[in-house]
């Protein structure tokens, strides 16, 4: 509603031409005290009538009272429709957030709940009146109060109740505050335990029968029998298949004791310098000469970590390379650090490259590009998964480029703090 001094003097116009006319008559008639009266009486009347219009009153039809009244209650009317509407969005949109299976959690910039969700209350236990209490003083767990203050990623949290619950909770900055999303994995854990554990017992179980069968082989291929002459072809096969399922064993069992976490607090400063020269030794066997191995310490700076985790990761790396590059082909293999401070350990080749549409599950176990050549290559499809559980104990990341028919370059990224 605009309300201006000539909007109002258009609605008052014929009662002040009115009371000017009366004023004037008055004045030349009975006097200047009269004509005054006239005045007082009209100010008065204004009076009452603001009186009338602030209590909600009906005002007097006369003046420009009457059409400030009606644009007031039409505006009044307007914004309880839209309040009315409001509150229904407002009822829709909760109601939308609590049929969600995430939880929810809004805090404010210094950490205090300022709503949740249904999901957030079952899953946290919290209650409405809870809402202006700092989340910190509700969940006590230090690694909980880190990773709120200053950590990044996801949280996977283990609550220490009757009945372990695991809990992963996500950040989304606000402005101000932050949004927590708060997810019960509890199931999803003991799923992943339970296949961890049955890959872990089973490659234990098979490891000393294969280990068996393989020495037999030894024995028998090592003999200069005439009469094995007709089956030494089967049994040489046999024997290479043996050692592609010993291989396949060891790194299933690596790649167990990465996700349950074993050698995680096993932090040691790294020779990086000692270690190149160690795979650069490895590469050069595994190779044969076959490709030109360039091998580069670009910088004096060690790692801090789990010694054979980092070997694990690297060695993996340079054999992806060795295997997947045509004979003849370039291999170079280096460390530095990049404009961020972190540690880079970078494998490039000459190799056939990978497809675009391939990269995102490279470090899937048992993925295959192709896998006709994966097979001749001798790869058991766990080397990037291992890469990629060995970084993630190190809070590190995996970097991929790569084109068909040029090339591919691994990136082992690791943080600033680890740089030593």
């Amino acid at each position: 509603m605009h309300v201006s001094i000539s909007t109002l003097l258009r609605h008052e116009r014929l009662l002040l031409l009115s009371v000017g006319l009366l004023t004037a008559l008055l004045a030349v008639t009975a006097g200047a005290e009269v004509a005054l009266l006239i005045l007082v009486i009209y100010l008065v009347f204004h009076l009452i009538q603001l009186a009338r219009f602030l209590a909600g009153r009906p005002v007097l039809p006369a003046g420009f009272w009457p059409w400030l009244q009606r644009g007031w209650k039409q505006t009044q009317w307007r914004r309880e429709r839209r309040m009315r509407r409001l509150a229904r969005q407002l009822e829709r949109d909760e109601a939308v957030l609590d049929a969600l299976p995430v939880g929810l959690v809004q805090l404010d910039g210094e950490g205090e709940i300022q709503r949740f969700n249904r999901a957030a209350g079952e899953i946290l236990g919290l209650r409405r009146q809870d809402c202006g209490t700092p989340i910190r003083h509700l969940l006590r767990l230090p690694e909980f109060v880190r990773w709120l203050t200053g950590g990044d990623g996801t949280l996977r949290l283990v609550m220490p109740e009757a009945r372990l619950r695991v809990l992963a909770l996500e950040k989304r900055p606000l402005d101000p505050g932050t949004l927590l999303l708060v997810r019960d994995i509890t199931n999803e854990a003991d799923v992943a335990r339970l296949r961890r554990d049955f890959v872990a017992n089973a490659s234990h179980e098979l490891r000393t029968p294969v280990t068996v069968f393989r020495g037999y082989l030894e024995v028998l291929l090592a003999q200069w029998d005439p009469a094995l002459q007709p089956v030494r072809p089967a049994l040489e096969q046999m024997a290479q298949q043996a050692e592609r399922m010993h291989a396949i064993i060891e790194d299933l069992l690596t790649l167990s004791s990465l996700e349950q976490g074993m050698g995680r607090d096993q932090r040691e400063r790294v020779d990086m310098a000692a270690l190149m020269d160690m795979l650069h030794q490895e590469a050069a066997q595994l190779s044969g000469k076959r490709h030109a191995l360039v091998f580069e310490c670009a910088t004096e700076h060690d790692l801090r970590g789990n010694r054979s985790v980092l070997h694990s990761i690297f060695s993996n790396l340079i054999s992806n390379a060795v295997r997947y590059t045509p004979e003849g082909g370039r291999i170079e293999v280096r460390w530095h650090l990049n404009e961020a401070g972190e540690g880079v350990f970078e494998v490039s080749d000459t190799g056939i490259g990978i497809p675009r549409e391939h990269i995102p599950r490279l470090t899937e176990r048992f993925y295959r590009v192709d896998t006709a050549r994966s097979r001749e290559s001798g790869g058991t499809g766990l080397g990037l998964a291992i890469v990629r559980h060995g970084l993630e104990m190190h809070r590190g990341r995996l970097e991929v480029d790569s084109t068909p028919q040029v090339g591919s370059t691994f990136r082992a990224v690791f943080p600033a703090e680890a740089v030593t």
